[in-house]
């Protein structure tokens, strides 16, 4: 497995485990602001959090960004990067709204991959709408 993989599987295994019951999760997002918690409050080892930022310094990360059951368990800048420093992401949007949808698949929440996004915002109007945005 590529080393980039394997950090995205352990990355991904971290924060989708399955340590708390459904049912235990409070919903506390989406709000104005992101909760904070500790690690261990989210069923998270800080050891291998901890190995994860240091996997970062080896490979070029600009920040790191860990949330668990709505709340921020992990949030790493590395130098020169700081919270209010905007860069270019490129490709890293594709891999998260792929993640989401396979999460939302999983959870029944989609009735296939393919659903189409407008469907979702049916109450907002968009800008420019063609035959190939509507699918």
């Amino acid at each position: 497995m590529p080393p980039l993989l394997r950090t995205f599987v352990f990355a991904a295994s971290i924060c989708c485990g399955t340590a708390y019951a459904q049912s235990r999760i409070e919903t506390v997002w989406p709000t104005k602001e992101w909760q904070t918690s500790s690690p261990e409050e989210q069923g998270i080892d800080s050891a291998a959090l901890a190995k994860l930022v240091e996997f970062g310094t080896s490979r070029s990360f600009d920040s790191l960004l860990i949330a668990r059951h709505g709340k921020i368990v992990l949030d790493a800048y590395y130098a020169p990067y700081t919270p209010d420093i905007p860069h270019v992401i490129n490709s890293a949007t594709k891999a998260v709204i792929g993640t989401l949808t396979a999460i939302a698949s999983k959870d029944g929440l989609l009735d296939s991959p393919n659903h189409p996004m407008l469907a979702f915002f049916s109450d907002r109007s968009v800008a420019n709408l063609d035959d190939k945005r509507k699918l």
